[in-house]
C-alpha cells in the first residue's frame, strides 16, 4: 500500500504540473517496489520518472528510463505497458530530433498493441509528420486519433486538439489553431491540468500574435506566467517574460504588477501550496 500511495501521488503531482514533486514520489515509488522485488510497480513508477525528465527538458535522461521500464514491461510480457511506455518514447525521440528511431519505436507499438491505445499512436504518428513537415498526413492521422479517442481519458482527447492547434499553427494558418487550443484548455482546466492549462495559453498567445493581435497576445501570456510561476517552473517563466517584456513596450500595457507576483512565487512565498 505506501508504494502505490506513493505512486498515485506521483500521478497526481504529474498531472498538475508540479514535477519536482511528481518525481520525488515516483522515485520513492520505484525504491520501494524494488526492494520488494514487485516488478510491474517498478516499470510503472520509472515510466512515471521517465515522462517527469521528459517535462522537466531532460531528454537524455528520460530516454535511458524509458529503456529501463521497456525491459522490464517486456519480462513481464505486459502488452499494455510496453506500448504505453513506446509511444511515450517517441515523444522524446521526436524532441531528439531521431525521427527514424521515433517512427521505428511506433512500428513495434503497433505490432504488439493489440488494437489499444489507437487514439495515443495515431497521435504520436502525427507528431513525427509534423517534425517532417508533412502537414496533410499530420491532419489527417490526428483526425483519425480523434475519432479512436471515444471513451479516452481527458488528457489524452486534449492532448489531441492541442496537437491539432499546434499544427494549424505551425503550418500559418493561426486563425484554425484557435478552436482546438480552446477545446485542449478548456477539459485542462477541469482536469485540474494546471501545467498543460499554462501551455495551451502560450499557443494561444502564438496565435494572436500571428494573427497581428498583441493586446491579446500579452493578455494570454499573463495568464501563463502565472501559472508556471504558483507551480514553481523557472524555466518556462524565464522563457515567457522576455517576450512579455517585448509585448509590453510594443503596446504599452505595464506588466510590472504581474512580474512582482511571478518573482513572489518563484521565491516560494506562494500561499497555495500546491506544490508542497
Amino acid at each position: 500500500r505506501d508504494q502505490t500511495r506513493y505512486l498515485n501521488k506521483g500521478v497526481i503531482m504529474y498531472t498538475m504540473g508540479c514535477y519536482a514533486r511528481a518525481m520525488e514520489n515516483f522515485n520513492e515509488a520505484h525504491e520501494r517496489y524494488a526492494l520488494v522485488d514487485d516488478l510491474e510497480g517498478e516499470a510503472n513508477s520509472l515510466n512515471g520518472i521517465a515522462n517527469t525528465y521528459y517535462r522537466l527538458g531532460d531528454i537524455h535522461s528520460a530516454l535511458l528510463v524509458y529503456d529501463d521500464a521497456l525491459d522490464l514491461y517486456a519480462i513481464l510480457n505486459q502488452r499494455e505497458g510496453l506500448t504505453r511506455t513506446m509511444v511515450d518514447k517517441t515523444a522524446a525521440l521526436i524532441e531528439a530530433d531521431r525521427l527514424d528511431e521515433a517512427s521505428a519505436m511506433l512500428d513495434r507499438a503497433d505490432a504488439q498493441a493489440g488494437g489499444k491505445m489507437a487514439a495515443q499512436r495515431f497521435r504520436a504518428r502525427a507528431l513525427v509528420a509534423l517534425a517532417r513537415k508533412e502537414f496533410p498526413s499530420a491532419r489527417g492521422l490526428l483526425e483519425k486519433a480523434l475519432a479512436a479517442a471515444q471513451g479516452s481519458a481527458s488528457s489524452v482527447i486534449s492532448s489531441i486538439y492541442f496537437a491539432q492547434g499546434h499544427l494549424a499553427l505551425v503550418s500559418e494558418t493561426p486563425r484554425e489553431a484557435l478552436k482546438p487550443l480552446h477545446t485542449a484548455l478548456d477539459m485542462d482546466r477541469r482536469a485540474g491540468a494546471h501545467a498543460d492549462s499554462a501551455k495551451d495559453l502560450e499557443a494561444l498567445a502564438q496565435c494572436q500574435r500571428k494573427l497581428g493581435k498583441d493586446h491579446q497576445a500579452l493578455a494570454y501570456l499573463v495568464r501563463s506566467v502565472k501559472i508556471h510561476a504558483l507551480l514553481g517552473d523557472a524555466r518556462r517563466v524565464g522563457t515567457i517574460v522576455p517576450e512579455m517584456e517585448q509585448l509590453s513596450a510594443k503596446t504599452g500595457i505595464d506588466i510590472h504588477a504581474t512580474l512582482h507576483w511571478v518573482n513572489q512565487w518563484l521565491s516560494g512565498k506562494s500561499e497555495s501550496h500546491l506544490c508542497r
